[in-house]
């Protein structure tokens, strides 16, 4: 069989095309790369090109289910709701992906969008799913919203097999419940004594 010059520079260029394709949207060993400045859409999630938060979370699939996280500020207007098998990791420094503690990787959870359903305001929300860890994350959350409304840094229902180390949790208040309603009117005063003789 003969190949032309012609037909090694399109296996080349085909060859090319898919390498680039899958390593523009594999992500790497299982992890899912994370900084507060990252990608919103398209490729992302890796060492050079992470993604944000939002997006890192959308990513999460059964291969790649680790993200870790960059030093920095992250607002979350609700509440992330984690998935079986996820890891939520901290702690790492951008620039090269190496974990230290000279920084903080912090989740601060405004009053948008809270759970007016269970009047909750909630960072972290857990709920019937298992094998998941969250390290080295502060997380803070504001002082509830209107009335009757609870606040939790991380809500945890009906889970099994999970690990949350090293993390600090500040919440703020919860808010005062609804004013009652005006009680009933009191019984009759009993009739009075005669009045003394004049």
């Amino acid at each position: 069989m003969h190949i032309t010059n012609g037909s090694l520079k399109f296996i080349a260029a085909m060859f090319l095309a898919i390498f680039t394709a899958y390593a523009g949207y594999a992500q790497e060993c299982g992890y899912i790369y994370v900084s507060p400045t990252g990608a919103g859409s398209g490729v992302a999630g890796t060492r050079d090109t992470p993604a944000d938060l939002n997006y890192g979370l959308s990513l999460v699939d059964a291969q790649n289910s680790h993200l870790r996280i960059a030093h920095g500020d992250y607002t979350l207007s609700q509440s992330l709701l984690l998935s079986d098998g996820i890891t939520l990791e901290g702690g790492f420094r951008a620039t090269d992906w190496v974990k230290t503690n000279s920084d903080n990787t912090v989740f601060n959870r405004t009053t948008d969008n809270y759970d007016q359903v269970n009047a909750a305001l909630t960072g972290i929300h857990c709920e019937n799913i298992s094998a998941f860890s969250i390290r080295d994350i502060t997380i803070n959350v504001e002082d509830a919203p209107g009335n009757g409304v609870s606040v939790y840094g991380i809500y945890v229902n009906g889970c099994t097999q999970y690990t949350i180390s090293r993390c600090i949790v500040n919440t703020g208040a919860g808010s005062d419940g609804s004013t009652g309603t005006p009680g009933a009117n009191g019984m009759s005063g009993a009739n009075g004594t005669d009045g003394n003789t004049g």
